[in-house]
């Protein structure tokens, strides 16, 4: 369908027409007409940008090692598209329920117009399970890279006899993967453009809307007659809009608003909430009554917003590490509690891909050649048919963890595009090792504490223009 383009009498006179269609030339130029031009001229103070600076928000810590949701920190949001169950991080579902009572409130009170994308705002989108995206990249998209073109080479597909040797195989994919695909390791994948913010449990969408479609970004959301308020609105309760996705609504952690919805105000006959438990399957038991009819509340203690109503118990878990001294930032208080960094999980979770990669690709492929040992043979020349196979989780046992370190060290540096010279990674890894043997403990311990060193001494978050600053 072709895009209309406003009269230029247009009260608004700032139009972009980037879309996937276009070339990549002229897509180019109206993002650079849209960065430079359209977008300032709506003002907006509060907005994030995922397609630039704020890639990594929510997935990096203040320190810059990746993380991910603790499930148990989830809560279903109250206001969410029919028959659709949706989560987001506790404070951020009680800060979009006063939000979207407060819209609510205004359209009944002829404030807000309504229709338009904003007038009775429900979640369509919002937390999605890392780990799910996780494997759903290795399973879907990284495998068949492997599977059907790089073993495509009759040399090297015949090279797999059997586990070791596809390792061996393996390690020159690494090498083409992590620069051409993506990441191998899930801290990478977490770190990567792939992955979906709504992994943060931060970000909700009212609209299934494409991204890449500026017009109508423009023409539906941004010049809609309720945005201005919509925006006012957003700061109000600790909101932000994103750049290039009017309809998504990032939480702000650094927002005072925010903030009183992470530690909570006081309100007379409300507690602090506990985080949620979790079942047997680690599903997230919700401590929540979306159905309560009266329930405490208070007002904002934000200069400008005392006139604001907040449902904002608080969290006794983020509380005891704001007083402990656990950590001084909102940022660090969040990331140290709601989230988990996982480094432990990197090369448990890899070499069951790597297992369930080798057994996959042998059903597909279940016999290779090999030259016969002695020319004394009925058909000198012959090639020598064999099988390959299947193996199980003990396949491992051969391999130490000074195997494992080794592996996770130079993936997660050539995953970080560290450039180290053969000295400084015969330096790293000699270091490692000495750490391994000096840690006491069972062998669990002194291999989580050697990661913990790779993570904390070595991977060291590197500055960058691209990088979230808290």
């Amino acid at each position: 369908m072709s895009q209309v383009k406003p009269p230029l009498n247009s009260v608004f006179n700032r139009w972009s027409y980037g879309n996937a269609g276009l070339t990549s030339k002229t897509v180019f130029q109206e993002r650079v007409l849209y960065d430079s031009i359209v977008f300032p001229n709506l003002v907006i103070s509060n907005f994030f940008d995922f397609w630039d600076e704020d890639r990594l928000y929510g997935r990096v810590n203040p320190k810059g090692s990746a993380v991910y949701t603790r499930e148990s920190y989830l809560k279903q949001l109250k206001y969410a598209a029919e028959n659709e169950t949706h989560f987001a991080v506790n404070f951020v579902a009680d800060a979009w329920r006063d939000f979207c009572d407060r819209i609510r409130q205004l359209k009944n009170n002829n404030i807000i117009q309504d229709s338009g994308p904003y007038a009775d705002m429900t979640a369509s989108k919002s937390w999605r399970s890392a780990s799910a995206e996780y494997h759903n990249y290795m399973t879907n998209i990284l495998f068949p890279v492997f599977s059907d073109i790089f073993m495509s080479l009759a040399e090297r597909e015949n090279s797999v006899k059997n586990f070791g040797t596809f390792l061996d195989t393996f390690t020159e994919f690494s090498d083409t993967i992590l620069n051409e695909v993506g990441p191998l390791t899930f801290s990478g994948f977490l770190e990567s453009g792939i992955t979906s913010p709504f992994s943060t449990g931060l970000v909700i969408e009212i609209s299934y809307d494409d991204h890449n479609d500026d017009f109508n970004k423009l023409k539906t959301f941004f010049y809609d007659d309720n945005f201005p308020l919509i925006v006012d609105l957003c700061t109000q309760y600790g909101f932000s809009i994103d750049k290039n996705a009017p309809w998504r609504f990032v939480a702000d952690i650094g927002n005072e608003a925010m903030q009183e919805y992470i530690y909570g105000l006081p309100m007379e006959g409300a507690e602090p909430l506990n985080i949620n438990g979790l079942t047997d399957c680690e599903e997230p038991i919700i401590n929540d009554d979306l159905n309560q009819s009266v329930e405490p509340f208070t007002y904002s203690q934000v200069l400008g917003l005392e006139g604001v109503i907040r449902h904002s118990p608080g969290y006794r878990p983020y509380r005891l590490s704001q007083t402990t001294g656990f950590a001084n930032s909102p940022y660090e208080n969040v990331f140290g509690t709601a989230y988990r960094d996982p480094y432990e999980l990197d090369m448990l979770f890899l070499q069951a891909y790597l297992l369930d990669f080798y057994n996959r690709h042998i059903i597909k492929k279940p016999f290779y050649e090999e030259e016969p040992s002695s020319a004394n043979v009925c058909n000198p020349g012959a090639k020598i048919i064999k099988e390959r196979r299947q193996e199980g989780p003990e396949v491992y046992s051969v391999y130490s963890d000074r195997w494992s370190l080794k592996t996770y060290y130079l993936l997660r540096c050539k995953e970080k595009k560290y450039q180290k010279t053969t000295a400084e990674k015969t330096k790293d890894y000699r270091k490692i090792s000495s750490i391994y043997d000096l840690i006491s403990g069972s062998p669990e311990q002194k291999f989580n504490g050697a990661l913990r060193y790779i993570r904390e001494n070595i991977l060291v978050e590197r500055v960058s223009s691209q990088s979230t600053v808290y």
